[in-house]
């Protein structure tokens, strides 16, 4: 369970309406929310991405009757683009009555969770990818990436492990900067590939133009007595599935 549980209605009626999100306060005010429903929420970079539409969007879409069959009543996509666009993605992926897709055109909603991104080449703020699911007007469960390591570590170190460590295709001075921001110190080791020598080693690199080119693609992996004893990569490179802490195979 994160830390940043918090009732979300009550986040919302705290706020003007048109701060957070205009499309997301109108689900909650008029799609017969009795504080009984369950719903999960993703967040994507931007709609008609590669990744996103690709295998993001898609996953969910694919799930979606399987999900509400575990008791989802809706499921719904945020993304920092305007009504149009998000309609017209939803129209090319085919989300009629599987997944609602919703607007977040000033990144109100992605601003009122702490779940921002300065991507300047693919438009300047948008959402962290995530993925929340709000029951009985409360957000049980937020699934991020680094944050939800810097949560766990306690934890897992607990369990064994010696040392966390985050590696990403940036310079150290950024991966520097990105650990004092985060608060990491002393719970995980933040190291910079920025050759990408590592992720061409494992054979775990994705070209993400916009991002500048190579990349490494999203995991998570255990090493134990130098061997990889356990390696878990997003099937679409970017997302947030298999790859999360509390999805670690120790």
């Amino acid at each position: 369970m994160t830390s940043k549980v918090l009732s979300l209605l009550s986040r919302i009626s705290s706020r003007k309406v048109d701060i957070v999100a205009p499309a997301f306060c109108r689900y909650f005010q008029t799609s017969g929310f009795q504080m009984t429903k369950k719903v999960i929420v993703f967040a994507v970079p931007g709609a008609f991405t590669p990744g996103c539409s690709k295998t993001h969007l898609p996953g969910y879409v694919a799930k979606a009757a399987e999900l509400k069959q575990q008791g989802i009543s809706d499921i719904i996509c945020m993304s920092v683009n305007d009504l149009f666009v998000m309609a017209a993605w939803a129209k090319d992926q085919g989300t009629a009555g599987k997944i609602r897709l919703l607007a977040d055109p000033s990144a109100a909603l992605a601003k009122a969770l702490d779940l921002t991104v300065d991507i300047a080449p693919l438009g300047g703020i948008r959402s962290k990818r995530y993925s929340m699911v709000v029951e009985d007007g409360k957000i049980t469960s937020l699934q991020t990436h680094l944050p939800g390591y810097v949560a766990k570590a306690a934890e897992l170190k607990q369990q064994g492990i010696s040392d966390i460590i985050c590696v990403s295709v940036n310079d150290p001075f950024v991966m520097a900067a990105w650990a004092k921001d985060q608060g990491t110190v002393g719970k995980i080791r933040l190291l910079a590939d920025p050759s990408a020598a590592l992720a061409k080693a494992l054979d775990l690199t994705v070209d993400i133009a916009p991002l500048g080119g190579i990349r490494s693609k999203r995991y998570s992996m255990v090493v134990e007595d130098g061997k990889i004893t356990s390696l878990q990569v997003e099937p679409d490179g970017t997302g947030l599935s298999c790859s999360l802490a509390d999805k670690i195979k120790l």
